[in-house]
């Protein structure tokens, strides 16, 4: 299978650097009305950003993850801050955005922005907030006002090292298969053998009848790694890309989502065929080069 993909890595943390000097802070004022980004192209439907104190944004959608602080004041054309502790907002169109972010409070800073995978729902407004750890990182994050939930891409659930049960999954059964890899991953039980290989390929095996069905996998999660899909495409395509532009999603015979997984086990409950639909499966997962 496939690991999800994303083109900006960038570290999580930021070192800040204590400085000799004391800038004032300053009172208290309105945030800093930034207008819609891009100038020029408000959207019919628009989100509205909230820029906690002492930060200052470094770019947006730019391709680019990380930026010298002392270098990149502020977006270009955005107007820059008299006082360091002001809040600025800003709006953006909904979706995923990528958003560059330096902290300064006149006594530390950071030498680079960091840059934040967000994905911002229509109808919700959001504040990018920080946390200092240990008095020599900072951590940012973009958070929901009204329910506080994060709007960040976890990358390290990503990545396969978080906690939850999809990120574990993307660990044990993902990683192995990407074409950078090139293990197979063996999903057994007394009933079926699921083989994934890289390439996106696969066979399941019905060890009653003994018979094998090939074909094309992907799996699909959502932003908040909530979730995910396991998709089987009985075929006798063989080209990733044309499998990923295909219908597959209509057009797998095996539907799969993913229940639970520890990185030894993981289950499944079947969404596809209809006939089996709402039962769950188990498989001891192992792993060969």
């Amino acid at each position: 299978m496939k690991k999800i993909k994303i083109l900006l890595v960038a570290a999580l943390t930021s070192v800040c650097v204590i400085l000799s000097s004391c800038a004032s802070m300053g009172g208290t004022s309105e945030p800093l009305d930034q207008g819609f980004y891009p100038a020029g192209e408000e959207a019919e439907n628009s989100v509205e950003i909230i820029v906690g104190p002492n930060l200052t944004i470094a770019a947006i959608d730019d391709g680019q993850d990380t930026k010298l602080h002392m270098y990149t004041e502020t977006v270009p054309g955005w107007t820059v801050k008299t006082k360091k502790s002001r809040e600025q907002l800003f709006r953006l169109s909904p979706g995923v955005h990528t958003v560059s972010v330096c902290f300064d409070n006149g006594q530390q800073y950071t030498l680079f922005a960091n840059t934040m995978i967000i994905m911002l729902q229509e109808g919700n407004q959001y504040k990018i907030t920080y946390e200092i750890i240990n008095g020599s990182s900072v951590v940012y994050d973009c958070i929901n006002t009204d329910t506080l939930e994060s709007a960040k891409l976890d990358r390290e659930a990503l990545a396969g090292n978080g906690q939850s049960v999809i990120s574990a999954f993307i660990d044990a059964v993902l990683n192995p298969t990407m074409d950078e890899v090139g293990q197979t991953v063996i999903q057994e039980n007394d009933d079926f053998i699921l083989t994934t290989y890289k390439g996106l390929k696969f066979e399941l095996t019905d060890k009653a009848s003994g018979t094998t069905e090939k074909g094309m996998t992907t799996f699909v999660t959502d932003f908040s790694f909530k979730s995910g899909t396991v998709y089987l495409y009985v075929t006798d395509m063989t080209d990733k890309n044309e499998f990923l532009n295909s219908d597959y999603a209509n057009n797998s015979q095996y539907v799969l989502e993913v229940t639970a997984c520890d990185r030894q086990t993981v289950t499944y409950t079947y969404q596809k065929p209809e006939s089996k639909k709402g039962q769950t499966v188990t498989f001891n997962i192992s792993v060969k080069e």
